[in-house]
């Protein structure tokens, strides 16, 4: 049976990143449906908003997909990037046709916002924010990633000012703290799908690759939210598997554009 693009398959990176992550993604989905990855404010070509927040990068996701004229999107969301699209989706939940997750985590359990976000300040301001950056990223690659692209990324997380980039991390998880289980919550009162591939997690020795069959609490926390989520763990990987592996990661993600960006057409 043929099919037809449907809607538009967008793509959201994380934390002081950019859309080029997605070049695989985009070059390998964009023969089959629409296909975008937008930058975030204050990341890549996007001009920085003086709201360092998760609420406002999600307006600018919208303001984004209005502006190119897509009016319903399937959102897939990394690490940063998956906080975005859930609180995209919760400002304009008819506008999201389904989320995919990917290799996100919660850096706050339940709590009040402001304490939350105080103590990531002071997590950051302990050993100087380059040294946090830093060893925050080399955590997040195995031997699978090439040099050059770890040499990058390690160079594009320095471009954002130390300022901007304490406050959006702050931002992050007073969100994970406050916003985090209201907004999956959102998902199952509006019946939107939610998919998840994940990599890694994270506890208080670092970041290590998930084993195939393993769960976290990140993702025991999905489950409970919202049982009809669609959980894959892709064992043996960093925390940037669409860079890192690009293959069999859209093999994963292939059967998220079957159900969601083609439309069946009847005969």
């Amino acid at each position: 049976m043929p099919t037809h693009p449907s809607t538009t398959l967008v793509f959201v990176h994380g934390f002081t990143c950019d859309g080029s992550d997605w070049a695989a993604q985009l070059s390998f989905f964009g023969r089959q449906c629409p296909v975008w990855a937008l930058d975030l404010p204050g990341h890549g070509h996007t001009p920085a908003d003086e709201r360092w927040t998760l609420e406002a990068l999600a307006e600018s996701l919208w303001q984004q997909l209005d502006a190119f004229g897509i009016e319903h999107a399937a959102l897939v969301g990394h690490s940063m990037g998956c906080r975005v699209i859930l609180e995209a989706a919760s400002q304009r939940p008819s506008s999201v046709a389904a989320l995919m997750l990917v290799d996100g985590s919660r850096n706050a359990p339940a709590g009040p916002r402001q304490e939350a976000q105080a103590m990531a300040l002071e997590a950051m301001q302990m050993d100087g924010f380059k040294h946090f950056l830093r060893s925050f990223f080399e955590a997040m690659f195995t031997d699978r990633m090439a040099a050059h692209q770890r040499r990058a990324i390690l160079e594009r997380s320095t471009r954002m000012r130390a300022e901007d980039a304490r406050a959006l991390r702050a931002s992050m998880t007073g969100w994970d703290a406050a916003v985090f289980e209201s907004a999956l919550g959102q998902l199952a009162r509006y019946a939107i799908p939610l998919s998840v591939i994940q990599t890694t997690r994270t506890d208080a020795s670092g970041r290590h690759a998930l084993a195939a069959g393993e769960s976290m609490p990140y993702l025991d926390n999905i489950s409970a939210i919202v049982p009809q989520a669609d959980i894959c763990v892709m064992p043996g990987q960093g925390h940037f598997p669409q860079i890192e592996s690009p293959e069999d990661f859209n093999r994963l993600l292939q059967p998220f554009v079957n159900q969601h960006c083609l439309m069946k057409l009847s005969k």
